[in-house]
């Protein structure tokens, strides 16, 4: 990239949405969406983790911005390194992820009689539920 120092770090966000937690990013940082790089997309309601790389930012602004806007709207960023390349989508190779599953739910259906209208709920799955699920 022309020998600029571009920073590379991990973005975590915590149930936000890609597009808007990238202009969160970029109005906090008060750079272009363009200067935000990254391989992929990550899902909305889930915490996710993932390489982002910033273009001609220094390791102070980001520290500011961390710290003045960012942790209050649940994004964070960290572990720094300085590099002279930026992502872009489909650059990671070997891409690897663990899905952990929390306060899953199922529906049960419930009937109080032949002339009645199904009832139904969000109830617990319990452990049996989900191995078999699964298997």
């Amino acid at each position: 990239d022309n020998g600029i120092e571009n920073l590379l770090c991990v973005l975590k966000k915590t149930r936000k949405e890609h597009l808007t937690t990238m202009q969160k990013l970029s109005r906090s940082l008060r750079c272009s969406q363009s200067d935000i790089g990254f391989a992929g997309i990550k899902d909305m309601q889930a915490v996710t983790y993932q390489f982002i790389s910033l273009r001609n930012m220094k390791r102070k602004r980001v520290e500011k911005a961390r710290q003045q806007h960012l942790i209050q709207q649940g994004i964070e960023l960290g572990l720094f390194y300085d590099v002279d390349f930026v992502l872009g989508m489909g650059d990671l190779t070997g891409n690897q992820f663990e899905i952990f599953v929390r306060n899953l739910k199922r529906i049960q259906v419930n009937y109080a009689g032949p002339l009645s209208s199904p009832n139904e709920s969000l109830v617990d799955c319990d452990k049996d539920h989900v191995k078999r699920m699964v298997e």
